[in-house]
């Protein structure tokens, strides 16, 4: 299965973070590849409302921890962070 591509509008996430899925989410529980603002991809996984982050450093260099995310996806594939998951 080809990786879920999501753009962020930020070099990072957390709750209230915005961005988009550049295609329609799949069904099941699937690799992504989440590019953020700065140019810098990380790899992570999309199940249903939860995604998880790989850590990855941004272009600034700040490392950022591996992380999973609350996510909710709305119309034109419009994807906000909800909350940070333990």
């Amino acid at each position: 299965m080809s990786p879920v591509e999501i753009k962020i509008d930020h070099t990072h996430l957390y709750p209230g973070a915005r961005g988009r899925l550049l295609r329609p989410a799949p069904d099941t529980d699937a690799p992504a590849l989440v590019r953020f603002a700065d140019g810098v991809t990380a790899e992570g996984r999309l199940a249903g409302t939860e995604l998880r982050v790989a850590a990855y450093r941004t272009r600034a260099g700040t490392q950022i921890a591996a992380k999973g995310w609350r996510v909710t996806i709305g119309a034109e594939s419009n994807l906000r962070v909800e909350a940070r998951l333990p």
